[in-house]
């Protein structure tokens, strides 16, 4: 008898093991069409091609497409899996606290980030009940009047992200994230994103309508994210590693705030047509400006040190804008342009100005000694201008042979051709001639050059005022002079003196020094005079 009782409840158990599969698997399709319909955690509207559940109480989700409220639509999921309570949607009806746990395999989202609005996705998301808050154009559509009653875990497996960041696309695959609910109002995520050699890594806290994100990049390419820079007049960016970037953003009353340290490596290019070999530094970030701590950079081999801020532009339209600091602490002249054939360095210090698409620089040089033979120039310093593609050299003053040099010009950074104009001033002539000749010197020249190596020449003249040729006295002397391949040569020079003009030579020796070669006239005519 007993053993019969036994067997007829064994059979009961199952028949209502098989009720329940049989009516709880459709009572759990029910439930999450019903949720799906009247679910409050998401703005705008979710829907599914088909939904099935089996017997366990998993449901199901076959090509989910969720539209944000202005219709565009912010993700697609091929499938999705959503544990249902068996006994809570048979026996009470079920709401959002009969779903267990979310898992979402290879979804799409659709992503959109401002600097006056955030992450939009977040903001589509009812964390809990919220007024409309008209200082905040996302915040104004209307609220859900309930928070999402779902207590449970959410994953997301293999996602791609679409991000239009700032209004550029920059995309990420193989995104893992993970939502914890079970606190709810307070939300734990975590978020994991594995792209060839780089990982990002970032855990997400929203409480009482506040988030908080703190990330971390690691060994990201900068080809990754190069589309969604600005573009920049006169920077090329081609190469480029951000080794390790940590990130802090927040949102409360409706604003966020951001934080970002790092450092960058690995940099190629090219500033102001020159290229870029190398370039290593640390950087910042916030809602107002990117900012560079000793960014050193080796451009057209020689060592370039940027400091300072980029700033955001501050209204749609607008550009941002430059307030950096350029230090150059030993540039070679000729890497300007291989055509000024000049191997001394300058020292430069300057500020960096502008907009991004209309960059200046302006600042000071200097350098203790220039060979331009001749010429042994010393101490000398003067301006220099970058704008438009154009370098320009003004109010540089030198020392040379007890006078003055002045030199200014340009240097098309495109080109590399270059245009200088040279002024000598009061030079003593004895000592460039050793002693030949005593008279105060001045001249101009005019020097011009391309790309090309040796391709420098000058023209110019000439003049010594009253003096002395080896004791005898003439009134000056005239001439023209030339430099090319890296030598002056001298022509047309006239003595004048109180019995008439002399024609004479200039030979320049092999010291580099000046030696005259006067007309016999000139000395019969000085000789008769004594």
């Amino acid at each position: 008898m007993a053993k019969k009782i036994f067997i007829g409840f064994v059979a009961l158990v199952l028949v209502a093991f098989v009720l329940l599969f049989q009516f709880g698997g459709r009572a759990a399709e029910e439930l999450t069409k019903k949720l799906l319909e009247e679910q409050t955690a998401l703005q705008g509207t979710l829907k599914a091609e088909t939904i099935q559940a089996n017997w366990s109480g998993d449901v199901v989700f076959k090509n989910v497409v969720w539209a944000g409220p202005d219709g565009k639509t912010l993700a697609e999921i091929p499938a999705a899996t959503v544990s249902v309570n068996l006994f809570d949607a048979l026996l009470k009806g079920g709401t959002g606290a009969s779903v267990g746990d979310v898992v979402i395999d290879k979804p799409r989202f659709f992503v959109a980030y401002t600097k006056k609005d955030g992450l939009n996705l977040v903001n589509y998301i009812n964390f809990q009940v919220e007024e409309p808050q008209p200082d905040n154009a996302l915040l104004t559509v209307k609220k859900a009047s309930t928070a999402t009653q779902f207590r449970g875990l959410m994953e997301i497996k293999d996602a791609k992200v679409n991000l239009l960041l700032e209004g550029k696309p920059l995309d990420f695959d193989k995104v893992q994230f993970q939502g914890n609910f079970k606190q709810y109002p307070k939300i734990k995520y975590g978020l994991r994103v594995k792209d060839g050699k780089s990982d990002i890594i970032a855990d997400i806290q929203n409480d009482a309508g506040t988030t908080a994100v703190v990330a971390e990049v690691k060994k990201m390419p900068l080809q990754n994210i190069l589309n969604v820079l600005p573009q920049a007049a006169d920077v090329v960016l081609t190469e480029g590693n951000l080794p390790d970037v940590k990130i802090r953003a927040d949102k409360a009353a409706g604003k966020w705030t951001l934080n970002i340290d790092g450092t960058i490596d690995g940099l190629k290019g090219s500033l102001i047509n020159y290229p870029v070999t190398k370039g290593s530094g640390k950087f910042s970030a916030d809602t107002e400006a990117l900012k560079f701590a000793g960014l050193n950079l080796e451009v057209a081999g020689q060592t370039v040190i940027l400091e300072g801020n980029v700033y955001y532009a501050e209204k749609p339209g607008a550009k941002q804008t430059y307030a950096l600091t350029v230090n150059a602490p030993s540039f070679a002249i000729e890497a300007l342009s291989p055509g000024l054939g000049l191997k001394d360095a300058v020292t430069a210090l300057g500020k960096v100005k502008g907009t991004i698409d209309k960059p200046e620089a302006e600042g000071t040089f200097g350098l203790d000694k220039l060979a331009y033979d001749p010429l042994y120039i010393t101490a000398l310093s003067g301006k220099f201008l970058y704008k438009d593609g154009k370098l320009n050299i003004g109010d540089a003053i030198g020392n040379v042979y007890a006078g003055q040099v002045n030199v200014n010009g340009q240097v098309d950074t495109k080109t590399k051709d270059f245009k200088l104009e040279i002024q000598g001033i009061d030079l003593d002539s004895s000592v460039v001639t050793e002693t030949q000749v005593d008279g105060p010197l001045s001249f101009k020249m005019l020097a011009i050059g391309t790309a090309d190596a040796g391709s420098a020449t000058g023209a110019g003249s000439f003049r010594i005022g009253e003096g002395k040729y080896m004791m005898l006295p003439f009134r000056s002397i005239k001439g023209s002079v030339t430099r090319q391949q890296g030598k002056f040569a001298f022509s047309n020079i006239r003595i004048a003196t109180a019995v008439g003009s002399f024609d004479t030579n200039i030979i320049v020796k092999d010291n580099g020094k000046l030696g005259f070669d006067l007309d016999k006239g000139f000395l019969a005519a000085r000789l008769g005079e004594k």
